[in-house]
């Protein structure tokens, strides 16, 4: 979608559905990596409330701002191999403390966005 969303634009609103559910069954399954979907999902919970403050996101913007310090995929071939040391130590204690939790949410998110 090129244009800015329109919540009142049916196809805005059906293509910020599909594009919930999707980054979410793929965060779920393995398909996306876990920082990249949680980013994601922060990112769409504006596709589904003007305000960004949809409760059911916030797991996701909770997880998104305790880890915004760690490099993205794209940032990846950047980063010296000590901060990816580093940086995958935390991002698994992070999966370790948070995964459950992100993971339901996932699937609230797609119970509810599925068409």
């Amino acid at each position: 979608m090129n244009e800015a969303f329109n919540p009142l634009n049916e196809q805005h609103v059906l293509a910020g559905r599909e594009a919930i559910c999707h980054t979410a069954r793929s965060l779920r399954s393995g398909a996306i990596p876990f920082l990249e979907g949680v980013r994601k999902l922060a990112a769409l919970r504006f596709q589904a409330s003007a305000s960004g403050s949809d409760e059911d996101f916030m797991p996701f913007v909770a997880v998104d701002s305790e880890t915004d310090h760690l490099p993205s995929q794209s940032a990846l071939a950047y980063c010296s191999n000590e901060w990816l040391v580093k940086s995958e130590a935390e991002m698994k204690e992070v999966i370790a403390l948070h995964g459950s939790a992100i993971f339901a949410a996932c699937d609230k998110l797609i119970q509810r966005f599925s068409l």
